[in-house]
């Protein structure tokens, strides 16, 4: 089903202002930017694999540009293939009726869904239309300013499509005055990862999340792609810092540990000088590039097709760092590709591993995937394990490592230490007592 626009503290503070001056230019007609964010890109990425991902985002460029009659393409924010999930548009001269038929039209493309590779999936989108109140205010501030909304009122929850105006004068006081990002926001977010052999947590997932000063927390599809060359070098360097700091931490402590998986964006790998910056931060703490495992959020055929993204593979790949393949089993990774880039373990997506306790196709291809992963030596990850049922199956069929909220919610550094500190612990022998007499 469509998720419409979830009203803000923004909305709140300009409704009734921009209503009065849109009720001033009922008659008259406007240029409208069309921002619309598609929930969840990364959960999507996941359990539909990056090339469907892709996919999807194209299908639903392609239908909105179809159905809205636009004459500029419709724009796919970001890098990579899928970008992050944000469409961008601007639309005819409108009034402010027909930029509500446009907002019915983006109601009506949820519900109906799109086809993409035979399923029938049915797009989750937040969106919010921006009138130029001034008639001559850039295209890019009138996308910048719905994106910025957009990341004001969190996911969608119920409701159309919002139609706001824009004039610096009434909008800029709500506008952050602090930067997006800086190294000092930056915090971590820990995925526990289990070892199906033993029980015990031998390592866990990273991915960053912001603490802004005056957003509140931004998670990471909502910040990296809008970083700068510079400031994605800060994040990533602050990410492999911070990942070492707790891993010698945890060393100290004894908790098993024995690397983290770095989850790294598009735009991340894109860099051309991301393999520097890690091994780099790699060597200042004397820490060994095998402790440190890099996961990228696409297939093998779209990194060898990045002259960026292929250096950073192979490079960090001949220094040592254990990389992870995702998408595998879904017809992207080609051998030459798992020698190239020197794979340790791959990923089994959640497409396989939902429902896989009591589902026989998935239990089938999750074992067509063990085959493979076994005859070319990997180790393999079960994602999104949601419940004990799926757990036990997936540690049952001889799946190295599961993680997702089975094993635990994500957590933050100090959560991970004390979680660590509980279940890492030998468990109490229970003996008979002996009674007198």
């Amino acid at each position: 089903m469509l998720m419409p626009f979830a009203a803000s503290g923004l909305l709140s503070a300009l409704g009734d202002r921009v209503s009065r001056r849109c009720r001033r230019m009922r008659s008259g007609r406007s240029r409208a930017a069309l921002v619309l964010r598609l929930e969840n890109p990364d959960v999507l990425r996941l359990s539909l694999g990056p090339t469907v991902m892709a996919q999807l985002v194209a299908t639903i460029a392609r239908e909105l540009s179809r159905d809205l009659n636009t004459r500029d393409p419709v724009r796919i924010a970001g890098h990579g293939i899928a970008g992050h999930g944000e469409f961008r548009v601007m639309l005819a001269r409108m009034s402010p009726r027909e930029l509500l038929r446009c907002a019915d039209i983006i109601r009506d493309l949820g519900q109906a869904g799109v086809t993409v590779s035979g399923q029938r999936l049915l797009p989750a989108l937040t969106g919010v239309v921006i009138r130029d109140l001034t008639g001559d205010t850039a295209e890019d501030a009138l996308f910048d300013f719905g994106s910025h909304v957009l990341a004001r009122s969190g996911p969608g929850a119920g409701g159309p499509v919002a139609i706001l105006g824009y004039e610096p004068a009434l909008v800029a006081p709500h506008l952050p005055q602090a930067p997006l990002f800086s190294p000092d926001w930056l915090d971590l977010r820990f995925h526990p990862r289990l070892c199906a052999d033993t029980g015990i947590i031998r390592g866990a997932e990273v991915e960053p999340i912001l603490r802004h000063p005056e957003l509140g927390q931004i998670e990471p599809q909502s910040f990296v792609h809008r970083l700068s060359p510079d400031e994605l070098a800060e994040l990533t360097r602050a990410m492999v810092r911070m990942a070492v700091d707790s891993l010698r931490g945890w060393d100290g402590a004894g908790a098993g540990i024995e690397s983290l998986t770095l989850r790294l964006g598009d735009d991340q790998i894109d860099h051309p000088d991301l393999a520097d910056i890690i091994l780099w931060e790699l060597d200042r703490q004397d820490m060994a590039p095998a402790r440190i495992c890099i996961t990228f959020p696409r297939g093998a055929d779209q990194i060898a097709a990045n002259g960026h993204a292929r250096h950073n593979t192979e490079r960090l790949a001949a220094a040592g760092c254990p990389l992870e393949l995702d998408e595998f089993g879904l017809g992207s990774a080609r051998v030459d590709d798992l020698r190239r880039y020197r794979v340790r373990s791959v990923r089994i997506s959640p497409a396989f591993t939902d429902q896989c306790d009591h589902q026989p196709e998935q239990q089938r291809m999750i074992l067509a995937i063990l085959a493979l992963a076994e005859h070319f030596g990997l180790h393999t990850v079960a994602l999104d394990v949601r419940t004990a049922a799926e757990r036990s199956f997936l540690t049952q069929i001889g799946v190295d490592h599961l993680h997702g909220d089975a094993i635990s919610l994500p957590l933050g550094q100090r959560e991970m230490t004390r979680f660590l500190a509980e279940t890492q612990r030998p468990a109490p022998v229970s003996l008979p007592m002996r009674h007198a007499g």
